[in-house]
């Protein structure tokens, strides 16, 4: 189950996938290890299957 730290750092992440761990941290008011270990849990955990880049057709 995702906790309300767990979707904060998705609706951040879906926001700005490029969002650097110490970005995330200074964003969330946590260290660096915590949020790290969450996102590698994430994806573990099928949660986060991938980041995407959007390519503009133009």
């Amino acid at each position: 189950m995702l906790d309300s730290t767990d979707q904060q750092i998705l609706q951040l992440l879906q926001q700005n996938a490029k969002l650097t761990i110490k970005e995330l941290a200074e964003m969330l008011n946590l260290t660096t290890s915590p949020v790290f270990e969450r996102i590698k849990r994430l994806e573990k955990d099928g949660v986060i299957s991938g980041y995407v880049a959007l390519v503009n057709p133009e």
